[in-house]
Protein backbone atom coordinates (compact mmCIF):
# COMPACT_ATOMS: atom_id res chain seq x y z
CA UNK A 1 0.00 0.00 0.00
CA UNK A 2 1.10 3.40 -0.93
CA UNK A 3 1.31 6.22 1.75
CA UNK A 4 0.33 9.69 1.04
CA UNK A 5 2.93 12.12 1.35
CA UNK A 6 2.69 14.53 4.22
CA UNK A 7 0.61 17.37 4.24
CA UNK A 8 2.11 20.96 5.46
CA UNK A 9 -1.27 22.52 8.10
CA UNK A 10 -2.02 25.01 5.39
CA UNK A 11 -2.77 21.86 3.38
CA UNK A 12 -4.89 20.49 6.14
CA UNK A 13 -6.32 23.31 6.64
CA UNK A 14 -7.47 23.30 2.92
CA UNK A 15 -8.74 20.22 3.14
CA UNK A 16 -10.81 20.88 5.93
CA UNK A 17 -11.97 24.14 4.99
CA UNK A 18 -13.10 22.04 1.26
CA UNK A 19 -14.78 19.02 3.09
CA UNK A 20 -16.49 21.98 5.82
CA UNK A 21 -17.99 24.22 2.43
CA UNK A 22 -18.92 21.44 0.40
CA UNK A 23 -22.45 20.77 2.08
CA UNK A 24 -21.03 17.26 2.71
CA UNK A 25 -21.23 15.02 5.31
CA UNK A 26 -17.34 14.79 6.63
CA UNK A 27 -17.72 11.18 6.34
CA UNK A 28 -19.04 11.44 2.64
CA UNK A 29 -16.59 13.94 1.44
CA UNK A 30 -13.72 12.03 3.06
CA UNK A 31 -14.78 8.68 0.75
CA UNK A 32 -15.00 10.53 -2.02
CA UNK A 33 -11.23 11.97 -1.07
CA UNK A 34 -9.76 8.96 -0.26
CA UNK A 35 -9.07 10.16 2.88
CA UNK A 36 -9.50 7.86 6.29
CA UNK A 37 -12.20 10.18 8.64
CA UNK A 38 -10.19 9.27 11.77
CA UNK A 39 -7.63 10.70 9.95
CA UNK A 40 -8.88 14.52 9.05
CA UNK A 41 -10.98 14.40 12.81
CA UNK A 42 -7.27 13.92 14.32
CA UNK A 43 -6.30 16.52 12.14
CA UNK A 44 -8.95 18.94 13.00
CA UNK A 45 -8.14 18.45 16.54
CA UNK A 46 -4.51 18.95 16.28
CA UNK A 47 -5.24 22.12 14.68
CA UNK A 48 -8.07 23.22 16.86
CA UNK A 49 -4.85 22.62 20.02
CA UNK A 50 -2.75 25.27 17.90
CA UNK A 51 -5.61 27.48 18.03
CA UNK A 52 -6.55 27.48 13.85
CA UNK A 53 -9.60 28.67 12.85
CA UNK A 54 -11.36 25.64 11.66
CA UNK A 55 -14.97 26.14 9.36
CA UNK A 56 -17.79 25.26 10.89
CA UNK A 57 -20.40 23.28 8.78
CA UNK A 58 -22.61 25.53 6.94
CA UNK A 59 -26.17 23.75 7.70
CA UNK A 60 -27.77 27.29 6.76
CA UNK A 61 -27.54 29.74 4.04
CA UNK A 62 -26.21 32.84 5.32
CA UNK A 63 -28.80 35.63 5.24
CA UNK A 64 -27.64 39.14 3.42
CA UNK A 65 -28.65 42.12 4.88
CA UNK A 66 -29.18 45.56 2.89
CA UNK A 67 -29.79 48.67 3.94
CA UNK A 68 -31.96 50.32 1.34
CA UNK A 69 -32.28 54.81 2.16
CA UNK A 70 -35.62 55.99 0.97
CA UNK A 71 -36.96 59.34 0.90
CA UNK A 72 -39.91 60.99 -0.39
CA UNK A 73 -41.01 64.23 -1.04
CA UNK A 74 -43.28 64.95 2.14
CA UNK A 75 -46.05 66.53 0.24
CA UNK A 76 -46.94 63.44 -1.91
CA UNK A 77 -47.58 61.85 0.81
CA UNK A 78 -51.52 61.22 1.18
CA UNK A 79 -51.56 59.47 4.71
CA UNK A 80 -55.68 59.00 5.63
CA UNK A 81 -56.69 60.62 9.23
CA UNK A 82 -56.25 58.14 11.80
CA UNK A 83 -58.62 55.16 12.71
CA UNK A 84 -59.55 53.23 15.60
CA UNK A 85 -56.82 50.88 16.81
CA UNK A 86 -56.83 47.71 15.29
CA UNK A 87 -54.57 44.54 16.02
CA UNK A 88 -52.59 43.88 13.61
CA UNK A 89 -50.41 40.60 13.09
CA UNK A 90 -47.16 41.54 11.76
CA UNK A 91 -44.98 38.69 9.97
CA UNK A 92 -41.76 38.07 11.69
CA UNK A 93 -39.40 38.93 8.66
CA UNK A 94 -41.16 42.17 8.42
CA UNK A 95 -38.48 45.33 9.45
CA UNK A 96 -40.23 48.54 8.03
CA UNK A 97 -44.11 48.67 7.52
CA UNK A 98 -45.38 51.68 5.17
CA UNK A 99 -49.33 52.75 5.34
CA UNK A 100 -50.70 54.91 2.64
CA UNK A 101 -54.36 55.49 1.74
CA UNK A 102 -55.85 52.57 3.88
CA UNK A 103 -53.17 50.42 2.56
CA UNK A 104 -50.32 48.59 5.09
CA UNK A 105 -47.05 47.67 3.14
CA UNK A 106 -44.76 45.60 5.00
CA UNK A 107 -41.24 45.33 3.69
CA UNK A 108 -38.64 42.50 4.58
CA UNK A 109 -35.04 42.25 4.65
CA UNK A 110 -35.24 39.84 1.61
CA UNK A 111 -36.76 41.91 -0.59
CA UNK A 112 -35.14 43.47 -3.80
CA UNK A 113 -34.41 47.21 -3.73
CA UNK A 114 -36.26 47.39 -7.37
CA UNK A 115 -39.52 45.40 -5.86
CA UNK A 116 -39.18 48.21 -2.85
CA UNK A 117 -38.90 51.16 -5.60
CA UNK A 118 -41.91 49.44 -8.01
CA UNK A 119 -44.27 49.23 -5.28
CA UNK A 120 -43.96 52.54 -3.83
CA UNK A 121 -43.96 54.47 -7.07
CA UNK A 122 -47.53 52.86 -7.63
CA UNK A 123 -48.55 53.39 -4.47
CA UNK A 124 -47.46 57.21 -4.65
CA UNK A 125 -49.48 57.62 -8.19
CA UNK A 126 -52.78 56.23 -5.88
CA UNK A 127 -52.74 59.52 -3.95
Amino acid sequence: MKRHPRRSDEEWLNIIHECRTSGLSDKTWCEEHHIHPSKFYYHIRRLRSKACEITEREDTIPQKQEVVPVSFPEQEFCIPPAKTAVVEEIHPDTVITVRMNGIRLDISNRAARETIANTISALQGSC
